[in-house]
């Protein structure tokens, strides 16, 4: 990764041969007009050739490095590496402090050792940092299972021993935290119903690859998740191949009516490791996945589903259990959870009392034929609630 700042091949040859024809078109300007001028980066003031390489990413600005003494000098600015320092690795004052290095050096650190990862580490690293801020406050007990981040040649290791590449930003987000311990809750969240349980580990890079499938129906994919209540993992596809696309993250579902027991179809979760790890934290961080007794339900919450009569507000929210759920036979299992909220009557001489009256009916799955494709049918399931707030 070094290679971007220790190259000393000279750069810049079109800024020169510019440079030339510029010096070319005063000369040939100057000999009519009986004056000389020349044009020169060194006559320039260093205010707007500092506006100009503040627009340039940090490539370019390395390469502009090496076009001439002056701009060497201009490039190693401060302010333009502090710049690229907190866009590309989020880092600080307190960082570079620490480090008691230059903005630049404090780079080309990061760079040497992060570079591959660099369309990567600020989303990720983002979205971790905010994870473990949220639930610092609300479930700090979780914090405590995540694991150090591994090292560059664990990972080389892994894709040795798995005979397959590992995406960049799974690679990534590895390097910040390699999993959590297999605990319960697990990070990646839970479901409970009254005769039923799911709460998904994140996995560790080490128990990952132990669990990578070669069979047929699932190959080249490596688990993400483990429940250990039911077995349930989220794998992610290291290959095309089966009818899946590189990096998909999905739930595996067998195919029932299959005469090969290899047969499966697919619940996808995310089309891609970041996708899918930084929409998670986003519903986690933005209160759209409720922690309920210090774990992280995944209900997802349609804001339009909110009801409010006189100082009663009612809100539903629903989620999707996929190792209930079959695609052959339909089959789609989804719970329900309902939400009230009534106005604080403490200060209330005469005490209220409520009544809440719940009505439920289910429509039939509608199997409707797919004209456009030959591949599946495409099921709907609809549910209507009737809630009645009643004043006693």
């Amino acid at each position: 990764m070094c290679a971007l700042f220790d190259n000393r091949t000279t750069c810049g040859h079109a800024l020169l041969s510019s440079q030339s024809r510029g010096r070319g078109f005063a000369s040939a300007f100057g000999t009519k007009m009986a004056t000389s001028i020349t044009l020169s980066l060194d006559n320039l003031p260093s205010d707007p050739l500092l506006l100009v390489l503040s627009f340039l990413d940090f490539r370019d600005l390395n390469s502009c490095s090496f076009v001439s003494r002056r701009l060497n000098e201009l490039t190693g600015h401060n302010p333009l590496w502090k710049r690229l320092c907190q866009k590309h690795w989020l880092l600080t004052e307190t960082d570079k402090a620490q480090r008691g290095v230059t903005w630049k050096e404090l780079f080309r650190e990061y760079y040497t050792d992060l570079g591959r990862y660099i369309d990567y580490y600020s989303n990720l690293k983002k979205a971790w940092d905010d994870l473990k801020s949220y639930l610092n406050q609300k479930c700090p007990r979780m914090i405590a299972s995540l694991k150090e981040g591994v090292r560059e040649d664990e990972l080389d290791t892994i894709e040795a021993q798995i005979g397959c590449k590992l995406p960049n930003d799974y690679r990534c987000s590895y390097r910040i935290h390699n999993g959590q311990k297999l605990v319960v809750p697990g990070l990646m969240g839970s479901m409970a119903l009254s005769n039923h349980y799911r709460s998904e580990d994140l996995l560790d890079i080490e128990t990952a690859a132990g669990g990578f499938q070669q069979r047929k129906g699932m190959r080249q994919c490596l688990p993400l998740t483990f429940c250990f209540h039911t077995g349930l993992s989220q794998y992610m596809a290291l290959e095309s191949t089966e009818g899946r696309m590189r990096s998909e993250i999905f739930y595996q579902c067998p195919d029932q009516l299959a005469q090969d027991p290899s047969a499966i179809d697919m619940f996808i979760t995310g089309s891609n490791f970041t996708e899918w790890f930084t929409s998670y934290v986003d519903n986690v961080v933005t209160g759209e996945y409720p922690i309920i007794r210090d774990q992280i339900f995944r209900y997802v919450h349609d804001k339009r589903c909110v009801a409010t009569t006189g100082d009663i507000t009612v809100s539903v929210s629903t989620s999707f259990l996929p190792e209930l759920s079959s695609v052959h036979p339909p089959h789609f299992f989804f719970t329900y959870r309902i939400r009230y909220v009534t106005k604080d009557y403490s200060n209330q001489i005469q005490p209220v009392r409520t009544r809440l009256e719940l009505c439920f009916c289910v429509i039939p799955c509608l199997l409707i034929d797919c004209t456009d494709c030959d591949k599946h049918a495409i099921v709907i399931l609809k549910t209507f609630y009737t809630l009645n707030i009643v004043s006693l």
